[in-house]
């Protein structure tokens, strides 16, 4: 087991430096100033590593100042910033996407239809239990509406996600013809979070979407800042999905799926990447259909802004910089889930910008959490904005 561990972290580490030095040997600047520009940004608050600087293109862009290079987040920063944002008692109402569902449907708010949950235990809702396998062949002997979207019920980033296609001759036909035992599905659905998966209705997405960008659906990820004037949406991005994919997630590049920037009035979409680093192409069509996107406007976004803006947002107060994923269909948008907090993958990549600028700047400073941007997760004393340490409320309990 160590050596395996010890294996695989040396692994990690060759794979990275490789990648280091492919995308050092890209760069459109001299070695010595491209370390000279990238060093503010990695001491500054979005601790940015020299490997995410290139990924991000930052010496690539044009006309950056270094204030505006040193808006950019990297990992490291955007850890800070989350437990800045994310207040540590509400995080179960996003890591357990049943609670969000519950949350959500109750207060109305447009969301898939959950056929049934496969778990250890039966969870709480108007859907089938399933805690088997013999269960769970029963129920897809029976089932009729196919395809089913399964996904896991605590987190993931759609690695884990599937589609049930149909069920033929006592086997599942996952993901387009993949046919498994309901013994191998049952052990695919198995984690050990047992909060379960969610075997949910196949959203279609709206013609017009599917015109240019296919039959997958291609979600939009909308960030929603809490800022006292009210709800105001943030850098919205458009996922882009490849032909055949069964999530439009970025997956840092390796999906093949398109990212795009979104005019926040209008919903024309305005600057789509694929791929990043040095190998990032920039307005390009859409790969499968050929179409292109820049201009495309997206339907019913007013719909959209609404729904994100309105109680929604409300909904989950100890979120201060929302992300919600939200697939627009035939008859309107319909919620996927709120993430407590923006991935910096996503917004980063398709407006070309750093995240620590504007609205997201003004969110911080007019709660007193600037400061907080400076310390590392020590827990162990009263910061002047009264929150204890780093993690605690967003509002008084």
């Amino acid at each position: 087991m160590f050596l395996r561990r010890s294996y695989g972290r040396l692994h990690r580490t060759w794979s990275t430096l490789s990648e280091l030095v492919r995308e050092v040997r890209g760069a459109d600047v001299p070695i010595l100033k491209l370390l000279r520009d990238w060093l503010p940004t990695r001491f500054g608050p979005g601790r940015l590593s020299l490997l995410e600087y290139c990924k991000f293109n930052v010496d690539r862009l044009p006309g950056l100042s270094a204030k505006e290079r040193a808006a950019f987040v990297g990992v490291r920063g955007a850890a800070v910033l989350e437990e800045i944002l994310a207040d540590e008692y509400s995080r179960i109402l996003n890591n357990d996407k049943l609670i969000f569902d519950h949350i959500a449907r109750s207060a109305g708010l447009p969301v898939p239809e959950i056929f049934a949950v496969y778990a250890p235990s039966r969870r709480p809702g108007p859907f089938r239990k399933l805690t088997s396998a013999a269960e769970l062949r029963d129920f897809l002997r029976g089932w009729k509406r196919f395809p089913i979207y399964g996904k896991p019920s605590y987190g993931g980033n759609g690695d884990q996600n599937f589609q049930i296609e149909k069920w033929t001759d006592e086997r599942a036909v996952v993901d387009g013809d993949q046919a498994v035992s309901v013994e191998e599905l049952a052990a695919r659905m198995t984690q050990r979070s047992e909060l379960g998966f969610l075997l949910m209705e196949t959203l279609r997405p709206h013609d017009d979407i599917a015109a240019v960008a296919g039959d997958a659906i291609s979600g939009l990820r909308i960030h929603v800042l809490r800022l006292r004037k009210g709800p105001t949406m943030f850098r919205p991005v458009w996922k882009i999905a490849r032909r055949g994919a069964v999530t439009d997630n970025f997956q840092h590049g390796k999906s093949g799926n398109l990212f795009a920037s979104i005019d926040v009035s209008t919903g024309r979409i305005e600057r789509v990447i694929h791929g990043y680093g040095h190998r990032q192409r920039v307005n390009v069509p859409h790969p499968d259909t050929g179409r292109q996107l820049t201009g495309f406007q997206l339907p019913h976004w007013q719909a959209i802004r609404e729904t994100v803006q309105g109680e929604a947002s409300e909904l989950f107060p100890g979120f201060l910089c929302q992300a919600w994923d939200v697939a627009i269909c035939p008859d309107g948008p319909v919620v996927i889930e709120v993430n407590r907090f923006a991935g910096m993958n996503l917004v980063q990549h398709p407006y070309g910008r750093g995240f620590l600028e504007g609205e997201v700047l003004d969110l911080l400073r007019e709660r007193n959490l600037e400061p907080l941007l400076k310390g590392g997760a020590a827990r162990s004393q009263e910061n002047r904005n009264g929150r204890f340490g780093r993690r605690k409320a967003h509002w008084p309990y």
